[in-house]
């Protein structure tokens, strides 16, 4: 073989490999969906027997090929450690004064490539007499997000949060579950609120916050 054929069938083949990594790149590769979470939480009695959950999502996929979201659950750890998994049953959308407003019934839908979709998820659960009973009482939750991208049993991809409520928004909560007033109360997930500040004439450095500073 001369010389001219080896150089020929050479780029001959980077070319095809280039091709099909090209073509893998942009068509096969799988779908890679994150996902965050909060900064609030919206917590609220829809009736006193139905806790719910009102939880702002951003999907983003960082994939050319598209993802199919097929379902959600929400997972919580009450301050006894009972674990409760929540059924994403809708979507809503929160406006600037907290309004809700039903915009979609929970199903699977689609994240085109490089696409972020942001959404606010309801999750509810009922307490059945005798049944185990979820309550927003004085304490620590742990809020576990699970997301599927695939048929599959278990989740391709989780989140994890932590919610603190104090006294006050304890006995707001159980005086709204009395009174039956489904108003709902938002708080902060643990680590994301984060709010402005001042460090004089230190420079700003979020690895190392000023004593204090609430986040």
């Amino acid at each position: 073989m001369e010389v001219k054929d080896v150089v020929s069938v050479t780029l001959s083949t980077i070319s095809m490999v280039l091709s099909v990594t090209a073509l893998y790149l942009s068509q096969f590769r799988p779908s890679n969906v994150t996902v965050s979470t909060g900064p609030m939480i919206h917590l609220f009695y829809i009736v006193p027997s139905q806790p719910t959950v009102f939880l702002p999502v951003v999907f983003h996929n960082s994939s050319p090929t598209k993802a199919i979201i097929y379902k959600v659950f929400l997972e919580i750890e009450d301050t006894n450690g009972n674990h409760f998994a929540l059924k994403w049953i809708g979507s809503v959308k929160i406006d600037l004064k907290n309004n809700y407003a039903d915009t979609e019934v929970a199903g699977p839908f689609k994240i085109d490539g490089y696409e972020t979709i942001p959404n606010a998820l309801r999750f509810f659960w009922f307490n059945a007499e005798g049944g185990p009973q979820l309550d927003w009482l004085e304490g620590d939750y742990g809020l576990k997000l699970h997301v599927w991208t695939s048929d599959s049993v278990s989740p391709d991809y989780s989140t994890t949060d932590k919610l603190h409520i104090d006294a006050d928004v304890a006995k707001i909560m159980a005086d709204k579950k009395v009174t039956s007033d489904n108003t709902s109360r938002y708080l902060p997930l643990a680590g994301k609120n984060l709010l402005s500040f001042a460090t004089g004439k230190n420079p700003v450095d979020f690895r190392n916050l000023p004593p204090g500073t609430p986040h």
